[in-house]
């Protein structure tokens, strides 16, 4: 169950205690952190894994883009997602929150229009199934700037 947040985080500190210097297990747990609404932590494991491997994984970027994202730093959390060459749906869904939340409707449209050009992909049905957070109020809040992306009421 990607939802048993509380296991996810006992066993990602399994795996560190057998291998405490596995790049991607401190950005997993990263993850987990701010799956479990702990962004500031959640970054604080992330810059502990680049150090590790500073030649990362461009995915490192777009899970630093929530955690910033979840406390606010909406122009941060973009810049990262701008990093994505070829942006997957959930990514333009994710820059587009961020947009809106920056009140840059135009450029969070954009996002929207680009992600309706491709495959039938709901923005507001990922973040509302696809991000498995522990706490409501976090899916509310990435919910939040989906809706303002796409020109709906809050």
């Amino acid at each position: 169950d990607m939802r048993d947040h509380e296991a996810a985080e006992h066993h990602m500190r399994i795996a560190l205690q057998l291998n405490p210097y596995d790049a991607d297990s401190i950005e997993q747990m990263s993850m987990v952190l701010t799956m479990r609404g702990r962004p500031l932590e959640a970054l604080t494991w992330l810059a502990r894994g680049i150090r590790i491997d500073p030649l990362h994984p461009h995915w490192y970027q777009f899970d630093r883009a929530l955690a910033l994202y979840m406390m606010g730093e909406y122009r941060q959390a973009a810049e990262a997602l701008e990093l994505a060459t070829r942006p997957a749906p959930w990514i333009r869904a994710r820059l587009a929150a961020c947009y809106g939340q920056m009140g840059e409707m135009a450029k969070a449209r954009r996002q929207v229009a680009l992600i309706e050009e491709g495959d039938p992909f709901s923005p507001l049905d990922y973040v509302l199934r696809g991000v498995p957070f522990e706490n409501q109020a976090d899916t509310d809040h990435l919910a939040e700037g989906v809706m303002l992306a796409l020109g709906e009421p809050g």
